[in-house]
């Protein structure tokens, strides 16, 4: 047995096998990082392995599709190397006792759509849904959902001519008989419609835990797959969805009710999980069960390189994916995304950066205002003070002034009061004169007459 492909992955550990080959984990010796290796013998009856990365490559603008990092022979085996993913749905299911909660089968149905969607849009039908297909990311894209083992993928369109493939009848059953559409079980060439049908099987199995045509015990291969065949067609889709939200019936008739070229309406399907979730008061945010630590998980479900070392799940498998992969289809989308996050985050930043100057301009105009209006009370203050001294200096000089007069007035009404008392002396003086005066004249005429 060789250890070391292509010159650079060396293979460490065996973590699966079937009748496909064996898969182990390996180590890139250039960049020190685990991948996954597929291996498959060249012996084979029906090699799936260089047609599994053909797909795969095809497929490689699509979220949720694993890089392929090499493909070749290595002796006497096919080798794939792909990216190293973290545990698929049924071995969460299982460390989760065996059940998923509505609101996690709700986001895992949403996802799931969003893949199938994807590679039916490549020109692709998967062919073998089922919760061992769907992986969950390590790393970045940590809980983001992976459709892999495209092994059974088949085109339904032909990208030549354009056109659907055409109705055909007598196929044998392909991918696992428990999740297969009963087109599938009948012998009808699958188209997209047999893809979403299984997914609702794997749906109802995820929050019931079992689906009615379990445990079917049988002789032969083929009288398994009649009797499983039996139980589908006699269990209605009532009973089936009994006891379960009723949009579990709409989706499982929905899709029976596809013809086989017709084109699902996928967005509808995703949107009647979403409003089961808003129905329950729930949020598609990517926290599903085996995140939250408040239920109950049974660590021996999961291989130890998804534990740590308590036993509890790794802490990056604890986190959300990112919403730009849980939302997007292509990578396109996510770049789209990023680009209007981008953009969106520039104008936030700008919004705030405006915010801020207008903010500091006001507390400029407030603080040069508050300035003017100490200047201005400085003024009017200094302006009273100059007043009151003004008014206390004319109260001061017009005090004075008043002394004065009433001073000069008291000197003054003395003065005229002498004056007036001499006047009176001279005018009595005069009078007296005067009399004087007239005695001497009268004397005299007298004198005359007389002579």
């Amino acid at each position: 047995m060789f250890y070391l492909i292509n010159q650079r992955y060396h293979l460490k550990k065996r973590i699966g096998h079937g009748a496909f080959g064996e898969i182990y984990l390996a180590i890139d010796t250039i960049n020190n990082t685990t991948v996954v290796a597929k291996l498959e013998s060249t012996s084979t009856h029906s090699p799936q392995l260089f047609h599994e990365a053909h797909v795969y490559q095809n497929l490689a603008q699509g979220v949720g599709v694993p890089a392929i990092h090499y493909i070749g022979t290595e002796d006497t085996y096919n080798v794939m190397i792909m990216d190293y993913l973290g545990p698929n749905l049924q071995q969460l299911l299982d460390y989760c006792n065996g059940k998923f909660s509505l609101k996690t089968v709700c986001m895992i149905a949403r996802e799931a759509i969003l893949r199938i969607e994807m590679m039916h849009k490549m020109g692709y039908v998967h062919r073998d849904i089922k919760p061992d297909n769907f992986v969950i990311g390590l790393g970045e894209k940590a809980n983001l959902l992976y459709l892999i083992d495209l092994g059974l993928c088949k085109r339904y369109w032909n990208p030549t001519t354009n056109t659907h493939i055409m109705y055909s009848e007598n196929k044998s059953i392909v991918g696992t008989p428990r999740y297969a559409s009963i087109g599938n079980h009948l012998g009808i060439e699958q188209s997209r419609r047999d893809d979403l049908e299984s997914l609702g099987y794997v749906l109802i199995y995820f929050l019931l835990g079992s689906l009615p045509w379990q445990g079917l015990r049988a002789d032969t291969k083929n009288e398994k797959y009649r009797r499983i065949l039996d139980c589908k067609l006699n269990t209605s889709v009532n009973d089936l969805c009994l006891n379960i939200p009723h949009v579990f019936y709409v989706y499982i008739n929905y899709c029976r009710g596809l013809r086989f070229d017709e084109t699902p309406r996928y967005e509808y399907l995703r949107g009647l999980f979403l409003s089961l979730l808003e129905e329950r008061g729930e949020k598609d945010d990517g926290v599903y069960d085996w995140m939250i630590s408040s239920i109950p998980h049974a660590p021996i479900a999961l291989l130890k390189q998804f534990l740590e070392e308590d036993g509890s799940l790794l802490e990056e498998l604890k986190k959300p994916a990112p919403l730009k992969y849980r939302k997007c289809m292509l990578l396109a989308e996510v770049k789209e995304m990023e680009k209007r996050e981008e953009e969106k985050e520039e104008r936030e930043k700008e919004k705030k950066e405006k915010k801020e100057k207008e903010k500091k301009r006001e507390k400029e105009e407030q603080e040069e205002n508050g300035k003017k209006e100490k200047e201005k009370e400085k003024e009017e203050k200094g302006g009273v003070i100059k007043e009151l001294e003004k008014k206390s200096e004319e109260t001061t000089v017009k005090e004075g002034k008043g002394e004065r007069e009433e001073e000069g007035k008291g000197k003054g009404g003395k003065k005229e009061k002498e004056g007036e008392e001499e006047l009176k002396k001279e005018s009595k003086e005069m009078r007296s004169h005067t009399t004087s005066m007239s005695v001497a004249v009268g004397d005299e005429q007298d004198g005359g007459t007389e002579k």
